[in-house]
């Protein structure tokens, strides 16, 4: 890519996972980045280390000497530099332009599903890291033996996590795109569930005529609303229907591993292991073997490759452990993911005490989805914690609040203890759980991850010094 912008391109909260990487993917293209953000991080500390300017707060005096402005979604019309930019003539280009040209420049890979794109787009880039194809790669989440979501790379590949939250994802061009499921989410911005099957479609069909479109044949609707309005070459991926094109058979988990046998086109092919467990990372697993194989690399050495897989940060990761507890946390915020999340949970328990710390995220989503929440949890034998919901921004909901929630719930789970905990309760809750045995699973995609990691590392730090 060559570098024609002579001065800087100036990303408005840069410290977000999908904006810093590719703001680190343009820096590597030879790009002067600066941006900002209300607070630093490990995303903003690395892209400093790498040379970018990164200011705290939002001001229109961090847009001196810039040509274009990036900005997101999640930025609000009152933003003093994006209203100076607009004011003074500067561009202004969604962040998802950036990524749809970048897209452009390479033989692309667009992963999009509502559930398990960081995760499969991970996979994909970890077997073209280990394959040496020196891929790019663009991620929602830190890959933990890659350390980081972003590359670009010198090879021919470019591998993309494909965010449909709010349609952008239908700028994308990409050679291969991946569809591992559909879910009714974000009714924000679709408004209809017709909506969203439209753009599923639409992003189906943005692939060349010569390019391949990657489904799920078990995910219910994506194959009655749109596989069959899929113009294109589709190939199939199934836990299920042996003629699918990739079919995974005898799935089974052990010592914190997922084991299947692969068979392609009705041939066996070997057998497959996954150094992280649950069902719905088998599904992650086959589109990215899917995908591998029909970019042109050799099936052993991909089985091989993924076996190197470590993993999304918040995904599934254990934050801290001891020889009594041990505490896991995971981004899942949506009813489907929380399901899949707390089965695979279970199916590790011991004797353990089993609780969760479980921290709502915005009220719209919890308003919509009310009671497939309330289905999340009210088979669970644990101990849940209900934290107030993390507002991403939206206005108090006055429908709908943890303490109604729990209420709810209570009179349909009548064997867990079930309660309201605040922000300031949880660091003498976790300091009970750590000296007892037991499993902590704490579910969110807002603060509470970052939060319990501090609370943590404070505790320890804490009992060193006595």
């Amino acid at each position: 890519m060559d570098t024609i912008i002579k001065d800087g391109i100036h990303f408005i909260g840069i410290g977000g996972i999908g904006m810093s990487a590719i703001a680190e993917v343009l820096m590597q293209n030879g790009f002067k980045v600066s941006g900002s953000d209300s607070t630093t991080s490990k995303l903003t500390d690395r892209l400093q280390a790498l040379g970018a300017k990164i200011y705290l707060g939002h001001s229109e005096k961090n847009l001196n000497g810039v040509s274009i402005v990036v900005y997101s979604s999640a930025i609000k019309p009152d933003n003093p530099e994006y209203n100076f930019a607009k004011e003074h003539g500067i561009p202004l280009l969604k962040r998802a332009e950036i990524l749809a040209a970048l897209i452009k420049e390479k033989k692309s890979i667009a992963v999009a599903g509502a559930h398990g794109k960081s995760t499969t787009s991970s996979m994909i880039a970890t077997i073209f890291c280990e394959l040496e194809k020196d891929p790019t790669y663009v991620i929602g989440g830190i890959v933990n033996n890659l350390k980081k979501n972003a590359n670009a790379g010198k090879g021919e590949w470019l591998i993309a996590e494909a965010d449909e939250s709010d349609g952008t994802f239908l700028l994308y061009s990409p050679l291969y795109s991946s569809i591992s499921n559909i879910d009714i989410e974000h009714m924000d911005h679709y408004k209809t569930k017709e909506n969203i099957f439209d753009s599923f479609i639409k992003f189906g069909n943005s692939v060349p005529f010569y390019g391949l479109v990657f489904l799920n044949k078990d995910d219910n609707l994506t194959m009655k609303y749109v596989a069959d309005n899929i113009e294109r070459k589709k190939i199939y991926t199934s836990t299920k229907d042996k003629n699918a094109d990739y079919f995974a058979d005898e799935i089974h988990f052990k010592d914190r591993a997922s084991y299947f046998k692969l068979f392609k086109e009705g041939l066996l092919v070997g057998d497959v292991k996954l150094n992280i467990l649950g069902k719905h990372n088998v599904y992650n697993a086959l589109q990215a073997i899917a995908i591998s194989d029909r970019s042109g690399l050799e099936m052993s050495k991909v089985i091989l490759a993924l076996e190197n897989f470590q993993g999304v940060e918040r995904r599934m990761q254990t934050i801290y452990k001891n020889e009594l507890s041990e505490f896991i946390e995971d981004y899942a915020h949506h009813p489907t993911e929380i399901n899949a999340v707390c089965s695979t949970f279970e199916s590790f328990l011991e004797q353990e005490e089993f609780n969760i710390i479980f921290e709502p995220h915005r009220y719209s989503r919890f308003r919509d989805l009310w009671s497939g929440f309330i289905d999340c949890f009210k088979h669970l034998k644990c101990n849940l914690y209900v934290l107030p919901v993390y507002s991403a921004g939206e206005e108090d909901g006055i429908e709908v609040n943890s303490q109604k929630f729990i209420k709810e719930l209570k009179d349909t789970n009548k064997q867990s203890s079930v309660c309201a905990i605040s922000y300031e309760e949880l660091p003498n809750i976790y300091e009970q759980f750590r000296s007892r045995p037991c499993k902590v699973l704490i579910l969110g995609a807002g603060k509470v991850g970052k939060v319990s990691k501090k609370i943590l590392s404070d505790i320890d730090e804490k009992n060193c010094r006595e």
